[in-house]
């Protein structure tokens, strides 16, 4: 009795230590879990901190160059003035920039009224030449070239002063038309006031004729300076420029494809944009295009655009930059909605950035072809091809315009179709179109041309300041290294001195050798032959030829350089863009290598990195990939292998650096879009964990399972290899476990451990081999003993089917679960197999 006394009073101090020891690790997890969750507080907290940081920097920047910009202007303006009048600089004295944007202005910052006075006051005294620049001299307000002045923020249909209502009632579409053809008389002040051109308030003293002559002759000494500025016509208007905006996959690309009868779409990578394309539309492709409403309305109507620019812009989440960089070039934009499915979440970004930027614009309703039944009629107007449908075609395509109408709706959007649209200033026209058939397109082209000019016309006059955006820099054949840029406002003429980014950084100051011009309706990402033209004039694409410019970078602006410019501050604006990028770049050095194609997909790609994949960069170029690119990325095959890795995201690799990366231990992964970029890193780094975690732990790492017999009938072989059928009691069943089984001791026999073998099959059914088995799968095993030294355990004399089977882990295999398999250990199933596993088998 006092030998089982002590028996059970050592069992019970047994299982007493095996609970205290249990306590403990599950307080141990607690911490370590609390521990995980204050450092990934503690990790958001400073990445919410360095993200705010970063804001404010942008901020400051912004504001930066928005001051620079604004003396630049004010300066500029000043010498255009003096240039004009072929003025003395130091005898203006009364001539100021103002920085504040709003002009010239007369020193001391006098009103309008007090210099109106002064100016009839002028006037009516008599002219003395001794005392002619003993005042300040001014200029005479109607001479002074226009400047934009600030206005009140009012709804762009209204400013325009076009009328929706007539006396007998509101105008249909016919009418309308006919209005925009056959404008009244401007006799009403407001009518007049909306076509002029704000005008400065200074006035010029009368000088006598002996001045006047030496101005003239100053002016006709410098006729190239003059002629190169361009005074505001309101009988001449610029080409209006038009954004596409959308939802990826509404049919942007291909809608412009129908215009150009081209396949833009279908050469692009897996069809989605990628980039910024332009393509112009002159004025005669715009009429054939419209004269099918013409004939069937049986109305000419007046066009005095010389044509129309359009911008097609990616759908794609991660291309928001390019879709912004698209809305701030454009006058009036098309929103393509998929008719199926409505607005939808790049829709929404889309119509934010419209009405940010106060941008008018139109909605084309695309895919109507995909309403049953339809029957199409190739390039028809949209209420010819109606008229041929079925009645219950015609429902479900007003039911779905409804369900469009109404999601505009709940952006705080008013919507009509366009032809049923009575107001104009406060309604969003809708056009239905078909970007296979064509249907629509000549309504949609037309209401933009007549929109644009009739309501837009003070915005679309040629005005002399240069607004023009490098998109793209590539080799063309004949000609080299060119420059495919967007003029959206000024002139361009060969051997003009101009100023862009290069990828160093550093200002590239070239001079244009010629301008080529794509033919009409042409995109200018499409090869195609060129012409050869002195001058551009906006808005319209072309290519630059210009010696030096291989390093150019696509994205940033380009600067004419007349004499007596401010090379500084152009500098400063030119490499600001890629000093923004490079304020991306992961501080600690540690990160992957980015190169892209254009400054555009760079902020993208490196927006996507950053925000969705959590990829840190530790360095970045735009271009092809060089022995260079290779070099730099080769720093991190000793720091972090899975960071030596470039991301080449359309562009070149050269053979030289294919084979110094392979070499070096570089990976360099290729994609024409930009996810698939990251599903090869992923699936990358995937890998090398996995071989890391393999070649560490290949004899150590052994996964807990606990098996039972199913029965007698179940086994198939009774001794090396053991074949039977087994359910999964707890745990993860996986091959190459190693087994051991707990037979029962006979009396007074100690416990035995017997070792039966490695799993080197598993079976769900007969033929279909698996890798693993969970807790409840019923599978068949082959255990085999692979040492044949070992002794070979045979079922019915050693053990039988009510002895549980157990994987033989050890305290070593443990520790590397949770080290590299913290998730699994931590579900509860697994978890409770390892307790139980520990207890059977012995282990601290």
């Amino acid at each position: 009795m006092t030998g089982a006394a002590a028996l059970a009073a050592k069992a019970l101090k047994k299982r007493q230590d095996n609970e205290e020891r249990l306590r403990k690790e599950e307080e141990v997890r607690i911490r370590l879990e609390k521990e995980e969750e204050e450092r990934s507080k503690r990790e958001e907290e400073e990445r919410q901190k360095e993200k705010k940081r970063l804001q404010e920097e942008n901020k400051k920047r912004r504001e930066e160059q928005a001051e620079q910009r604004k003396k630049i202007e004010a300066q500029k303006k000043r010498e255009q003035v003096i240039l004009k009048y072929g003025l003395d600089p130091k005898m203006v004295r009364g001539l100021n920039p103002d920085t504040s944007g709003g002009g010239i202005t007369a020193r001391g910052g006098r009103a309008r009224k007090a210099q109106e006075s002064k100016e009839q006051k002028s006037e009516s005294q008599p002219i003395e030449p001794e005392n002619t620049f003993a005042e300040p001299v001014e200029l005479k307000k109607e001479e002074v070239q226009p400047v934009s002045q600030p206005e009140p923020e009012v709804d762009w249909e209204e400013k325009a002063g076009v009328g929706t209502k007539s006396e007998e009632g509101e105008l249909d579409w016919e009418e309308q038309a006919d209005a925009m053809n056959n404008p009244a008389p401007a006799k009403e002040p407001e009518k007049k006031k909306v076509m002029e051109v704000q005008q400065c308030t200074t006035a010029v003293q009368p000088e006598p004729k002996i001045v006047k002559q030496e101005v003239a002759k100053k002016q006709k000494e410098k006729p190239e300076k003059q002629s190169k500025e361009i005074t505001p016509n309101k009988t001449k208007l610029r080409s209006a420029i038009c954004c596409v905006l959308g939802h990826v996959d509404t049919g942007k690309t291909k809608l412009l494809d129908k215009m150009r009868s081209s396949d833009v779409q279908g050469g692009e990578a897996g069809g989605i944009t990628q980039q910024i394309g332009a393509t112009f539309f002159p004025l005669q492709n715009i009429k054939e295009m419209t004269s099918k409403i013409e004939e069937n309305l049986k109305k000419q109507f007046a066009y005095k655009l010389p044509g129309l620019l359009v911008i097609d812009t990616p759908g794609h989440e991660s291309f928001m930059n390019l879709r912004s960089r698209g809305s701030s070039l454009c006058d009036i934009a098309i929103l393509v909605v998929d008719i199926m499915h409505g607005v939808e979440p790049q829709t929404r970004e889309s119509l934010n950035l419209l009405r940010k930027r106060k941008t008018p614009f139109v909605v084309a309703l695309n895919k109507v072809d995909r309403c049953y039944g339809w029957k199409a009629k190739a390039g028809s107007p949209i209420s010819i091809s109606l008229q041929n449908q079925e009645a219950s075609t015609k429902l479900e395509f007003e039911d779905r315009v409804k369900a469009t109408i109404a999601d505009l709706a709940a952006e705080g959007l008013n919507a009509e179709l366009y032809y049923k649209n009575k107001d104009l200033r406060k309604v969003i026209s809708l056009v239905p179109t078909s970007a296979l058939s064509g249907e629509g397109i000549p309504d949609l082209l037309l209401l933009l041309v007549q929109l644009s000019q009739n309501l837009m016309a003070d915005k679309l006059l040629e005005l002399s300041s240069l607004n023009c955006t490098v998109l793209e820099v590539k080799k063309t054949t004949g000609h080299g290294t060119t420059l495919d840029v967007i003029l959206a406002n000024g002139v361009l003429n060969q051997g003009d001195r101009i100023m862009i980014c290069s990828l160093s950084g550093e200002p590239i100051i070239t001079t244009i050798k010629s301008i080529l011009m794509p033919p009409a309706a042409t995109e200018l990402r499409v090869k195609s032959e060129y012409t050869c033209v002195k001058t551009a004039r906006a808005a319209i694409g072309c290519k630059i030829d210009a010696p030096g410019i291989d390093n150019a970078v696509a994205g940033s602006p380009l600067f004419v350089i007349n004499p007596g410019d401010d090379l500084e501050a152009y500098k400063k604006q030119v490499s600001s863009s890629l000093n923004y990028l490079n304020g991306k770049i992961e501080k600690s050095g540690v990160g992957v290598y980015v190169q892209t194609s254009t400054l555009g997909s760079m902020e993208a790609l490196l927006e996507y990195l950053k925000e969705d994949c959590k990829i840190p960069v530790c360095g970045i170029r735009i271009g092809p990939v060089h022995k260079i690119d290779v070099m730099k990325a080769s720093a991190m095959v000793e720091r972090k292998k899975e960071y030596a890795v470039i991301l080449a995201f359309d562009v070149e690799v050269t053979e030289e650096a294919r084979v110094l990366a392979h070499k070096s231990g570089v990976r360099i992964f290729e994609a024409e879009i930009i996810y698939h970029l990251f599903d090869q890193f992923k699936e990358y780094t995937e890998q090398l964990k996995a071989d890391e975690i393999a070649e560490v732990n290949k004899n150590v790492i052994v996964f807990p399972c606990i098996l039972r017999i199913i029965g007698k009938e179940m086994v198939f072989n009774k001794r090396n290899p053991i074949v039977c059928g087994v359910h999964v009691e707890g745990g993860i069943l996986k091959l190459n476990t190693p087994i051991v089984v707990m037979p029962k001791p006979e009396k007074d026999e100690p416990q035995q451990k017997l070792e039966l073998g490695i799993v080197r099959k598993i079976e769900r059914e007969k033929g279909v081999e698996i890798k693993e088995a969970k807790v409840g799968d019923e599978v068949s095993v082959e255990i085999t003993v692979t040492d044949e030294k070992k002794q070979k355990y045979m079922y019915g004399r050693h053990f039988n089917e009510t002895d549980l089977l157990y994987s033989q882990i050890t305290r070593e295999a443990i520790d590397a679960l949770k080290t590299y398999y913290t998730e699994l250990v931590l579900q509860r199933d697994v978890y409770d197999c390892i307790v139980q596993l520990k207890l059977v088998l012995g282990i601290n």
